[in-house]
């Protein structure tokens, strides 16, 4: 079944369901004995606004029909289509290759970067918080990639990273927006690894020389 089939189907049970149980519990308020009276009261209304309808113009029901669709096309696109359902976070956006670069937010959430010179990464476009990943892939010589004054490093991550040839280098920047202003931090996993085995290699070396 159709995505939008089974929307359908669920809201109209959900506005059904909530009718009746909405009817139910009017009538547990009011008493079961009034229930009938209540009942021709609201026929009475029901033939009366049937009525009305029916002396309308012919062309004022389908207008009418119209602006619902209309309102429930729109409710449903704005609810089902955002940004996170219709493109994949896995979508990789090329980044043409420039002297200083920048990535573009709403463009999506990883990025590629094939460097042909030294370079530097400005604040991002379209700023909005959330954690990008650029994946730089350098050719046959090696390149020097800097993160301008923009940026904020994270756990041992620097800021001007010399790039060998022939590799793939993946850093990650997390904005946040702090106060009135956003904020960019940049982490290179792979740094962040080889700071955690200095770690573990300085307590094996400790507990060596210590451990009797």
């Amino acid at each position: 079944m159709r995505p939008g089939l089974t929307r359908l189907i669920f809201a109209v049970g959900t506005v059904l369901l909530g009718g009746l149980s909405a009817v139910r519990i009017v009538v547990d308020m009011i008493g079961y004995s009034t229930t009938p009276d209540d009942a021709k009261v609201a026929m009475g209304l029901l033939h009366d606004l049937l009525t009305y309808l029916l002396r309308t113009p012919w062309w004022v029901l389908p207008s009418l029909t119209l602006l619902a669709g209309a309102a429930t096309f729109w409710i449903f696109k704005l609810t089902y289509s955002r940004e996170v359902v219709i493109r994949s976070d896995t979508q990789v956006v090329d980044i043409r290759s420039a002297a200083d670069i920048a990535i573009d937010c709403s463009k999506g959430r990883t990025f590629l970067f094939r460097p042909i010179a030294d370079t530097t990464v400005s604040a991002p476009i379209d700023a909005q918080e959330g954690v990008f990943r650029l994946f730089v892939l350098t050719g046959a010589d090696a390149r020097n990639l800097t993160f301008n004054a923009d940026f904020e490093a994270v756990s041992g991550t620097e800021l001007s990273v010399a790039l060998a040839a022939n590799r793939m280098f993946e850093f990650q920047i997390v904005s946040i927006k702090d106060g009135s202003r956003f904020r960019h931090f940049v982490t290179d996993p792979a740094a962040f690894v080889r700071e955690v085995q200095k770690g573990v290699h300085k307590s094996m070396a400790y507990a060596l020389h210590y451990g009797g």
